[in-house]
Order: C-alpha cells, then structure tokens, then sequence
C-alpha cells in the first residue's frame, strides 16, 4: 500500500486571529470616533465665539455711530440726549435725518430700538447686566445723563456688559470733536 504524500496544510486565519484583528479595529474606529467628536464640538465652539465676537463688533460700531451724530437738543427745551445706568435715548443725525434711538437691556440682550416703530435689533445675547456711565465737562463719570450740569452732551459714554461670552467694556466719545 502505497500512502501519497502528505495534504497541504490548511491555509487561512484561525478563529483567535480574525478575534484579534476585530478587536484592533474595533479600538481604531472607536479611537477615530472620538477623534471626530472632539473637532466638531470644538468646531462648534470656535464658531460660537467668532458669532459672539460679531456681535460685540457690530454693536460697537452701531453704538459709536449714533453717538458720533449724537444731537444736543431736539426743540426748545426738548433734550436729545437722555441716559440712567441701564439705558440711553439719543437723537442722532444720520443720513441726513434725526432718528432717535433707545439703547437698553431687554430680555437678556443689549438692544437698540427706535422710535419709529421698527421692530427692536437684538445687538448682543445672553446679557446679564448692563451698566452705562456718562462723563461730564467736569471730567467726572456718573450713572444719570443730563447730571443737573448745563452740558446738553456727555463728553463720553462707558458701557459696561455682563454676558456669558465673558465681560465687555465699551468707551465712546459723544459727537464729533470731543475729547475725553
């Protein structure tokens, strides 16, 4: 009797080695996972920053605007330029007409509304305080505006925010030509 030769060994994994590169990928996929949830949540962050950073831009030029045209008297006996701690009323030249406009806290957000009816512009969210101080010819600060003085315009305006990006302070001279 003649035995022919010996079969080939089986070629192929075995069941522990095809575990084991399961395992190994299944490590790496989750590695990669954890690796694209990190970047998209900081993604998310950064631009939750830059869009809080707009806001505080565009409401800072907006402020400056109508304090830059800021006018001292409407009519006779009529003052223009009217502030408490927490908000300020102002009549503006811009464009060539007089536009008065409130800037206050309001439903946590700094806003500015008008007085010709359009609808209020929310400037920054998520304010929880907002302290606004005006600077007189004297040089002193105080949180009223007119402060008895027969200055009709502050000199300047300090605007104080408390939001949840962080704090923000904001000082503005009032009218063209004044100096603090």
């Amino acid at each position: 009797m003649n035995a022919g030769p010996n079969p080939a060994p089986a070629r192929g994994f075995t069941l522990v080695e095809m575990l084991v590169a399961l395992a190994i990928f299944a490590l790496l996929s989750l590695g990669a996972l954890a690796l694209l949830r990190t970047s998209l949540a900081s993604q998310r962050s950064v631009a939750s920053a830059l869009d809080a950073s707009a806001a505080t831009i565009r409401a800072r030029a907006m402020i400056a605007n109508a304090l830059a045209a800021a006018q001292p008297q409407l009519h006779q006996n009529d003052a223009a330029f009217v502030g408490s701690g927490d908000a300020m009323t102002l009549a503006s030249a811009i464009d060539g007409q007089l536009v008065r406009a409130r800037f206050m806290l309001a439903d946590g957000a700094l806003v500015r509304s008008r007085a010709d009816g359009s609808a209020p512009a929310r400037l920054i969210d998520g304010v929880r305080m907002l302290r606004i101080s005006y600077r007189g010819v004297d040089g002193r600060w105080t949180d009223r505006w007119p402060d008895g003085g027969d200055a009709p315009l502050p000199r300047a305006v300090a605007l104080h925010i408390e939001a949840a990006g962080g704090n923000v302070d904001m000082v503005f001279l009032v009218a063209p030509g004044v100096t603090i």
